[in-house]
Order: C-alpha cells, then structure tokens, then sequence
C-alpha cells in the first residue's frame, strides 16, 4: 500500500479470528517498523469472534507493506481484513509527570534500533517518537541502554566505549553500523526528556568491561599451578573464558575484521574475538569473579564515572544493572565460583576448611562446598555479593544523593539457562526464582531491604511459545508453562518483592527470531546509500564500520531481498494488561516498566488506561487493606491526604464495596480531579485489569471492602477447578 506522508503517525487495523491456538507475525517485511505478534489460544481462552487489533506506527517510505506470517509451528496466520489511516498529531495523556506520582514507562534491552524502528533514521527522531507515543499513553520513563554486551555505548575515561547499531535505507537495503568513538546521544536523551518533564534511567547489562577483557589470565594451566586470575573458576574445573552465549560478536572493536573473516572462511571458527576471547565450547556463566578486588574497583569506578557524567541532568535519574547468566556482579549459579582467592576468604571469614589441593581442586570445592556446606556456602555468597551492591550504590549516590541504584533480575537468561527448559522447570518441579537467585549469589529478600537499592523482576508472556519454550501439545505441554506460572504462582519470590523497600516491576515484551542464511558485507565506497546523510552517522558521528547485512531465506515467492523475520507476540489487551495489575496488586510496585527490543504500539489504549490512574499514586508504600486476591485495596497518609487505590488483578470484571471509617466522607478520583461525597460505602465497578485511585481528608480511612465475581465467572472457574481435580485424581489411581 502507499502513504502520502512518510513520518506521520498511521494506524494499522487488523482484523483477526480468536477461534483456536495461533501465534501470528506482523511486520512490514523488513525492520520493527510495524512489528507485533498475536498469540491466541493455549493458556488464554478463545472467545470464537473476531478481534480487532491496532498498531500505531510511522511508515518510513511512499511504498509501504504488511506481511502477516504464521509463527509457531501448527500455529497458522489467519486474518479476516486490514485497514491503515493517517492519523494528525497524537494527543497528550493527563498522565503525571515522573516528578510527580509513580514512574511507568518503557524498558530497553537491545540499544540497536535507533535506526531501525519507529520510522526514524537517527537517535534525534527515534527519542522524538517515543515521546510523542509516552505523551500520548501517559507513560513519563525510558530505561536504556548506557551499557551492552561489551561495554558503554558513551564516551568513557575508564573503560573502552563500543558502540553497534542497525539501519534500514530508503531501498530497504540493512545496514550495520559500528563505533568505539561514540558521541553522547544519551546527553540529547536527557535535555529532552527534561523538557517533558520526564525521566530516564540508564540500564547496564555488565557482561565484559574492555579492561578487564585486555588484562585477564585464562590460561587453564598457569591457574592450575597456583596463578592468580579474576576470571570464574567453575566446577569442572576450567575457567570462564567467554560468556558461553550468543554475545561474543557485538564489539565494534572487532566487526570489520569478523566480517571479513566470515566471508573468507565461512564461519567464525578459530576467530579470535575481541581481546582474544574465544565464542563457545563451555556453559553460559559470568567471566569475571564478582568478589575480586580488582573486578570491584573497576566496576565500581566505570559505574562512579556513569553516574557522575550525567547526574546534572534533572531527567537522569539512576542506573540498573540488567542482572543476567552472565552479569559480572553475580556468579550466576552454583557452578562458579570456585578459585583460590574466593576460597581463600571463604575460609578466613567461616573457619572452614576445605582443603582442597592440586590441578582438580576447584572441582573438589564445588563438591565440599555444595555438599555438607551448602547452606553456608550460598549464604556467605549472598552476603558478600550485597557488599559489593552496597558499594555501587554508595558509588552512585556519591554523584548525586537522589540517584537510585536497581537491579533487574531477568528469568529467561537466568533460569532457562540452569538445566535447560524441560518439564522438570515447570512450577512445582523446579526450584522457585528465588532460590535460583540466591544460588547465583543474590538474595533478593537482603537486597529488596537494603537502604538505596531497588529491585525488580522479570515477567513476561510469551516465551514459552517461542524458540526458549518446547510449545509441545497434548501429554508434553507442561514443558511450555515455565516461565508464566512462575510468574504468578512463585510466592517465593513475590514475597521478597512485597517486603522489599522499593519493589519494581518490569514486564518483558521478549521476541522470537527465526533467522535464515546471516550474510553481511563491508559497504562499498560506491554504495548510494552512502549519500543518506543518516546512515553513514551513528550516535552523531561518523561510523568507524558499516557493512551491508541481509538473511537469505528459501524462496517463499516474497519480493524484498532484505526481510527481518522477528516479532515479539501479544495476548489479548485483558491478558496483556494483567502483569502490570497484578505487580501493584500482589506486591504494591512502586515503578512498573515494559519493553525489550522495540516499541510495543499495540496497546496504547490500555496503557493509557492504567498510566492516567498509577502515575496518581504517590511513589511510597501503601499499607494493605484486609485480603487481595483478586483485588487489593491500599491507602496511605501522603501530602496531608488519604490516598486509596483499588485494584483488579483479574482478566475478567468486578464489584468492590470499600467501606469507611466514617459514615460521610468527600472522595476525589485523582485522574479526573472528580468529587463525589460517600456515604457508608463507595460502590466501584472495576473492569478487567482495572485500576482507580482516590484521595480523602486526613483522618478518614478505608475500614474494610468486599470483592463480588461475576456469577458466569465463579461458574466456569468452579468447572475448571472440577475439570482438574478429576484429572489429578485419574493420575493418581493410575500411579503418576
């Protein structure tokens, strides 16, 4: 189809049928312009209608398309109709300012779409979008990245900058851009999002640290006859030389060696990467051994340098570090961690001793340690580890008293890596997150109470229909439910959120990528792309590397030579929208974020919904009013007022009777600036997911409310319930 006004924002209305499972791709066939996925089926109810779907977007060319592609395996596409309008200029929400009530915005993992997604050509354009989309949802926090794979993506003193990035030409030609000179595009990010009166907090996701790369021993023998290294030594006996994952390749450093590379041998095998880091051949786990002194120092001096370069900025407001398999503060599981110096201060701390000698000792730690020493080993673990937390924050703080230092422990990087997804990993069978946590060496219970340290924890909906999850059907589809029930069922770790200082929530849009044959070629000299004054700029200077990039895929009768096949996948709005209500529901989330690789569009209107009543809570903790499944009523004394909200953690709608401490009470609706005066009783319809947010005078409190369910509602969930317990009980008499 073709648009009149490249840049202006499109609406794209879809029209698809929620009759059996599927997991439908739409994209426009070559970057995340227009990408959303549609999951029906499996754990979510089908209604057998049509459902209408709508994603806003900014078309990047005259010639635009939509490609609608089947996903999952058995999983078809199916779409009744298609319509796109031009829209005029994206109203404002009456959402709060970040300075105001509680923080609710968007949460990157990837930095590499600045030109890739949302329209834009340049980080300018791409942050001009997001605003225009926060204004218009209410949202007032971006978190991106400062730090990815291989260091910062800013100008830094301390360590070596890295800087890699994508673009998509006039001619849907890609392109991949790379820089160790970067210029500071996070500076423009923040003198904007302060004009807005918004907030940003920059994410790390600390995997490697040039220095440390540069100057690292991993030369297996010389550490086995006593040499000291700061890299992880693991359980069977050999070191961490690489972070064992798909990582390795994303250095600026070493991208137009690596291609070239590629294309005359083929592969990457026997490539030495960045520093002479070597890709695969052992498990994923952190590199560097997060209790070394000079690990600590260099950590805690790059963070120190992070805060103190960007702490004038009003819109600055933090740094969280991405908490991954292989995030250097942590290690990662019970297979790290078992080097001379760490063993050494193990035994000078606890009076333990091991004695453990010769080449195989770090093996024989692991089992005197995980053996009869167990408990002590992971709590002593979990201690120093939130010392060393303790130091980054005092490091951040020291730039600025008002900065917040969080961490944001992922699941799908963790967990799935600790076994496997099988479905032993299913609720029930495997250890809770909490448990993986703190065998890692992170306590989330000392680290949520910890003064100046906030915490959240990955949710997210879709994985276990992807590439991550095993989407088996019939007596296998219990493999496909671990992170999901986790996510609502681990109380575990939704306790240590609820007792925490300042709990967070961060719902993770995590996407499906089904690659073809990766090619990518240095640019020519010739290339007329090269004229496009964007692309040969990245982050505001010249790219130091730009190469040609594509994925050839078995001939399908499609016309564009470049298509990117990925897509992150969405329930219905009611399902989507119920991670954020039950975050504030269950354990009272203070800021509640979501995102990963691009821009999610397709629920403005229930973000906006929501963002107009939380960002009118106050950011402290509420007291809980009597039981909350599935509602929860909290209040709390904040500016000489009573504040309440009402919450529904449920897909499906109800009543809620709250009751006062006084016979008359004058209520405001916070969102709507609305009085209406109560007698007794204030009578509230709360639709799925639904949330309201009120004040009253000083003194008048909320005494108790009651939660009335749907009769059709209660009737299908007591079949349900029935449906179960029969089959339970058939398992059982057969002797599963």
């Amino acid at each position: 189809f073709r648009v009149e006004h490249p840049g202006r924002p499109h609406l794209l209305i879809v029209d698809t049928p929620d009759d059996k499972r599927r997991y439908m791709c739409i994209t426009d066939g070559t970057c995340y312009d227009l990408d959303t996925g549609i999951l029906t089926g499996g754990i979510y109810p089908l209604s057998g209608r049509m459902r209408q779907v709508e994603n806003l977007f900014w078309p990047r060319w005259n010639d635009c398309s939509v490609v609608f592609t089947s996903w999952g395996e058995n999983e078809s596409a199916a779409v009744g109709g298609f319509r796109v309008y031009e829209l005029g200029d994206l109203p404002a929400s009456q959402g709060n300012s970040a300075a105001q009530g509680r923080t609710f915005g968007i949460q990157y993992e990837d930095p590499c779409g600045c030109g890739f997604s949302v329209g834009a050509h340049n980080e300018t354009e791409w942050l001009h979008r997001h605003i225009e989309y926060m204004k218009l949802t209410g949202q007032n926090l971006l978190i991106y990245p400062m730090v990815w794979y291989h260091g910062p993506l800013f100008p830094c003193f301390s360590q070596p900058s890295t800087c890699f990035s994508a673009y998509a030409a006039d001619d849907r030609t890609q392109y991949a851009r790379s820089t160790v000179h970067p210029g500071d595009f996070i500076a423009g990010f923040l003198e904007s999002l302060g004009r807005e009166n918004m907030a940003f907090i920059g994410s790390m996701t600390l995997l490697r640290l040039g220095n440390l790369l540069r100057n690292m021993n991993v030369d297996l023998e010389s550490i086995r006859a006593g040499a000291e290294t700061y890299n992880n030594m693991r359980a069977d006996n050999r070191v961490q030389y690489t972070c064992g994952d798909w990582t390795t390749e994303y250095n600026a450093l070493i991208r137009e060696e690596m291609t070239r590379y590629r294309n005359e041998h083929g592969s990457l095998s026997g490539f030495d990467f960045a520093y002479g880091e070597k890709h695969g051949g052992i498990s994923a786990g952190p590199m560097f051994n997060p209790l070394h002194p000079q690990v600590q120092k260099q950590v805690i001096e790059f963070i120190a340098e992070a805060a103190r370069r960007y702490a004038g900025y009003p819109a600055f407001k933090g740094i969280y570090i991405n908490m991954w398999h292989a995030t250097m503060l942590w290690f990662g599981s019970l297979e790290s961690g078992y080097d001379d110096y760490t063993a050494a201060l193990f035994e000078r701390e606890t009076g333990i001793q091991l004695g453990a000698q010769g080449p195989e000792r770090f093996a024989a730690r692991y089992q005197i340690l995980t053996g009869q020493n167990r408990e002590q080993w992971i709590t002593w673990r979990c201690e120093r580890v939130l010392d060393f937390m303790r130091k980054i924050r005092d490091a951040v703080k020291s730039a600025d008293s008002r900065l917040v230092f969080g961490l944001t422990f992922w699941n799908e990087t963790s967990c799935g890596v600790k076994g496997g997804i099988k479905a032993q990993n299913q609720w029930g069978a495997r250890p809770s997150d909490f448990e993986l946590y703190r065998e890692a060496g992170a306590d989330l219970a000392l680290l949520g109470r910890e003064e100046g340290i906030e915490i959240a924890v990955e949710n997210n909906h879709q994985r276990d229909r992807s590439s991550h999850g095993m989407n088996f059907e019939g007596v296998e589809a219990d493999k496909s439910h671990m992170f999901h029930d986790h996510d609502f069922l681990d109380e575990k770790r939704a306790y240590a959120l609820l007792y925490s200082r300042a709990p967070n929530a961060f719902v993770f849009n995590c996407w499906v990528e089904h690659w073809g044959k990766r090619t990518s070629v240095p640019v020519s000299a010739d290339d007329p792309n090269l004229r496009d004054g964007d692309l040969p700029l990245i982050t505001g200077v010249p790219a130091e590397f730009i190469a040609r990039e594509n994925s050839e895929y078995a001939a399908d009768g499609f016309w564009f030579d470049s298509q990117l096949n990925i897509t992150a996948a969405f329930p219905k709005a009611e399902y989507y929208m119920q991670y954020f209500a039950y975050s504030l529901a269950r354990y009272d989330a203070l800021r509640i974020t979501s995102g990963g690789l691009y821009l999610d569009t397709a629920h403005a209107g229930a973000t906006q919904a929501f963002a107009r009543e939380f960002t009118c809570i106050p950011p402290v903790s509420f007291e809980p009013v009597g039981a909350n499944d599935p509602v929860a009523v909290r209040q709390q004394v904040y500016d000489g007022k009573q504040y309440f909200y009402a919450v529904n953690a449920a897909v499906f709608p109800v009543e809620v009777t709250i009751t006062f401490n006084t016979k008359t009470v004058r209520i405001c609706r916070v969102s709507d600036n609305e009085t209406i005066e109560v007698h007794r009783a204030l009578r509230l319809a709360l639709p799925p997911c639904g949330l309201a947010v009120f004040t009253a005078p000083a003194g008048a409190a909320v005494a108790g409310f009651q939660t009335k369910v749907p009769d059709d509602v209660l009737s299908t969930l007591r079949r349900q319930a029935q449906k179960q317990i029969e089959v339970l009980e058939s398992a059982a008499k057969a002797g599963g």
